[in-house]
């Protein structure tokens, strides 16, 4: 969780380390596709009901 000022913000951080694993377990298509990392680990926590950190 990002936090700006008073808000906070929930949202991935697509570092090597997620995308790597992403894209070895098929979700992604290469590591440096970032917009479906966020995608995948949007609905991750969505079906989880954690939070996106």
């Amino acid at each position: 969780m990002v936090l700006c000022g008073a808000i906070s913000i929930s949202k991935v951080k697509p570092d090597l380390v997620i995308c790597r694993r992403f894209n070895r377990l098929g979700f992604i298509d290469s590591e440096d596709d970032y917009v479906q990392a966020i995608h995948h680990g949007r609905k991750f926590a969505e079906a989880t009901r954690k939070t996106i950190r």
